[in-house]
């Protein structure tokens, strides 16, 4: 199982509920040990996955929508996953197109397009949430008061 660790800065410009966000990714990304996935900020112009310390760095420069960050997870995370497999994996390109063409960031750009779905059921998840609330389904004052009323009936 994958557990998605946001920094607090990370958490505070995206807004995102990242443990929700970890339950939706976990039913898709099998992994069967428990791994921790760190996800920071990036100083750079670019995102990254660190695999020796298991650190995903967003640039949130380039946005902090749901859709961005989603799709840069699976990206990174894809990357995550790469390196678990296949060991020998290596990220050391000589040129921009040498890196964009290589098969593991085709790989990971093919995997992003899952973007879209996961943002959907988030938002499903988010609507849902927000209609408990609204609701007040955490409540039962009606049904109490149908007991009540229901109780006086029989005195």
């Amino acid at each position: 199982m994958i557990i998605l660790q946001p920094s607090a800065g990370v958490v505070k410009a995206t807004g995102l509920n990242f443990k929700l966000l970890t339950f939706i990714l976990s039913q898709f990304i099998k992994i069967h040990s428990r791994s921790v996935i760190k996800i920071h900020m990036c100083k750079h112009d670019w995102s990254e996955f660190w695999p020796d310390k298991k650190v995903i760095k967003i640039d949130l420069k380039q946005g902090t929508s749901l859709r961005y960050v989603v799709a840069t997870l699976l990206h990174e995370l894809r990357h995550y996953n790469q390196v678990r497999i296949f060991k020998s994996i290596r990220f050391d390109y000589c040129t921009y197109n040498e890196y964009y063409n290589s098969a593991e960031e085709r790989d990971a750009r093919k995997f992003e397009k899952l973007a879209t779905d996961v943002c959907k059921i988030y938002n499903g998840y988010k609507s849902i949430e927000n209609k408990f609330k609204e609701f007040k389904f955490d409540s039962f004052k009606e049904l109490r008061y149908t007991l009540e009323v229901d109780s006086n009936k029989l005195k």
